[in-house]
């Protein structure tokens, strides 16, 4: 039996037996942020915890610890959750860490501008349902830097109700939220995102989706999404492969991932993550 071989390697591929596959991961790296992870989980006596350090400008996967973890020598003896990769296999609201993806979309938008100001009574009230910011208080009236700053989600609210909301729909779904972002990873998911029908009849929707509710994605996801507000606008492919490389190495061939274009340079850049708090 033998086994099929994609198009894009190259033509000596196999008369090179020294070849070896070479990854993204920084091994010194990683032993710092699993140790830094362990840490932080005792601390809170956390259940889980994951850590992905990923360039934002290429896609490489530098870093990803899952904790607790299994022995993959004695990988049997372990519960199954913990066989899964959970960034790639579970899904989660993002909550507070998307409204800057949610600002850089009404930058794109263009229904508000870097010094647009907003009044945070502390209370807003949709279709009936009171929102509230985490903190129970108003900020008063605050920029679009203070939004994120004071994680305000009444703010958030009055702001995304500014797209009509086809737009915003429309918006959201360009972000591929409910595509998976291909890394090679098995047991990768798509995220979800409520059909449009149900977006469009209820004002709710759109004010719990301006603070990271109502909808969900994979942690990969999240961090893909927040790459295209330090690179560009890009969405890169989250990889592990760097390519192939012989014994003293040279890289040979080097895997092609595809990029799409979310954001103009100028909304990613007018509205950003700068000095945003992700505890609301």
């Amino acid at each position: 039996m033998g086994a099929i071989l994609p198009n894009s390697l190259p033509h000596n591929l196999l008369k090179s037996n020294d070849w070896r596959v070479q990854l993204t991961v920084d091994m010194r790296l990683q032993r710092a942020v699993r140790t830094a992870l362990q840490q932080q989980i005792q601390k809170f006596n956390a259940k889980r915890g994951a850590v992905i350090v990923m360039d934002a400008t290429d896609g490489s996967i530098l870093s990803l610890v899952c904790e607790p973890t299994f022995d993959p020598n004695e990988f049997y003896k372990s519960r199954m959750d913990l066989l899964k990769n959970w960034t790639v296999s579970d899904l989660y609201e993002p909550g507070s860490t998307f409204k800057p993806i949610n600002v850089a979309l009404a930058l794109e938008a263009g229904v508000i501008q870097r010094n647009t100001v907003f009044h945070d009574s502390g209370l807003v009230k949709v279709d009936g349902w009171p929102i509230r910011n985490a903190t129970l208080r108003g900020n008063g009236s605050i920029n679009i830097a203070e939004i994120l700053q004071t994680s305000s989600n009444v703010a958030m609210v009055h702001m995304m109700r500014r797209l009509k909301k086809d737009d915003y729909y429309r918006r959201l779904q360009a972000l591929e939220i409910d595509q998976k972002t291909g890394i090679e990873l098995p047991g990768e998911v798509r995220g979800r995102l409520k059909s449009e029908k149900v977006f469009m009849e209820r004002s709710i929707e759109v004010a719990t989706s301006s603070f990271g509710q109502g909808f969900a994605l994979t942690p990969m996801k999240l961090v893909q999404l927040q790459g295209a507000l330090a690179n560009g606008g890009k969405l890169v492919t989250p990889h592990l492969v760097k390519g192939l490389v012989d014994v003293e190495g040279t890289l040979h061939w080097q895997p092609k991932y595809p990029t799409k274009q979310i954001f103009f340079p100028r909304s990613q850049s007018n509205g950003g993550g700068i000095n945003a708090n992700s505890g609301g």
